[in-house]
C-alpha cells in the first residue's frame, strides 16, 4: 500500500504540473522581437505576433528603423536630441526587461551620452527618453569607456545608483528586473545594480521603451518576461 500510495501522490502532483502551471521557476514571456525584417525599415508588429512600436523621431525619417535583424536609433540634433521606441498599448508593474545594446562610436562634444531601457513610464513618449523622461525609470549606459559609471539606473532625472562596466567601446547584454521596490540590473548576464526603492508611488504599471541621447545605437533581442 506504502508504494500505491506514493506512486498516486507522484501522478497528481504531475497532474497539478500541468494543468496549472505550478513550475515556480518557468519564464513568462509577454513581449519579444528579434528585429528580423529584411529590406523592411517600418518597425510595425513584433516578431512576437501580439505587439507593436511606437515611435519618437521627431518627425526626421529613419531616425528609429529596422536594420534588417537589429532597431537602429539614431542621433538627432537639436535642444531636444531625444529618439526612442516603446512598446504600443502595454504596460506592466514587476518583471524583467532585456535588450542587446551595440554601440556606435559617437560622440556629441560638450554633450553626455546615454542609451538604454526605460521602464514604469507614466506615458508612452517618457519610455522613449531613456535620458530623462518624466515619472519613469532609466537603466542607462553612459560610456566614456574609461571603465567609470559606465551604467546608471535613474528615476527622472536623479541617478540612483551607478556602476562600471567596461573600459571599452563594446556590445552588451543589458537587462533589468523590478519588482515592487527592488531592482537589479545586469550586464552580460552579470548583477552590477541591486538598489531598493526608498521614495513612495513608484511601483505601479507604466509603458517601456529604447532611447537614446546624443549616440546612435543598434538594439536586439528585446524582450519582456515575468
Amino acid at each position: 500500500m506504502k508504494k500505491l500510495y506514493k506512486g498516486s501522490v507522484l501522478v497528481i502532483s504531475l497532474l497539478l504540473l500541468a494543468v496549472f502551471g505550478m513550475d515556480a521557476g518557468a519564464e513568462e514571456i509577454l513581449v519579444a522581437d528579434d528585429f528580423n525584417r529584411p529590406g523592411n525599415l517600418c518597425m510595425g508588429t513584433m516578431s512576437d505576433g501580439a505587439h507593436g512600436w511606437f515611435e519618437m523621431d521627431r518627425k526626421e525619417d529613419d531616425l528609429v528603423s529596422g536594420r534588417g535583424t537589429t532597431i537602429f536609433i539614431g542621433y538627432r540634433s537639436g535642444t531636444n536630441p531625444v529618439v526612442g521606441a516603446a512598446v504600443y498599448g502595454f504596460t506592466l508593474a514587476d518583471g524583467t526587461v532585456s535588450v542587446k545594446v551595440h554601440w556606435i562610436n559617437t560622440k556629441v562634444k560638450g554633450r553626455g551620452r546615454a542609451a538604454g531601457i526605460s521602464y514604469r513610464a507614466n506615458t508612452i513618449e517618457h519610455a522613449c527618453d531613456a535620458y530623462s523622461g518624466k515619472n519613469a525609470y532609466h537603466v542607462r549606459i553612459t560610456p566614456d569607456w574609461t571603465g567609470k559609471n559606465d551604467i546608471e539606473l535613474v528615476y527622472w532625472g536623479t541617478v540612483l545608483a551607478t556602476a562600471n562596466i567596461s573600459d571599452k567601446f563594446a556590445a552588451f547584454d543589458l537587462s533589468v528586473t523590478f519588482k515592487q521596490n527592488s531592482h537589479k540590473v545586469y550586464v552580460n548576464g552579470e548583477l552590477k545594480i541591486d538598489y531598493t526603492e526608498t521614495k513612495a508611488n513608484r511601483t505601479g504599471a507604466g509603458y517601456i521603451g529604447l532611447g537614446l541621447y546624443s549616440t546612435a545605437v543598434h538594439f536586439d533581442d528585446f524582450k519582456v518576461s515575468k
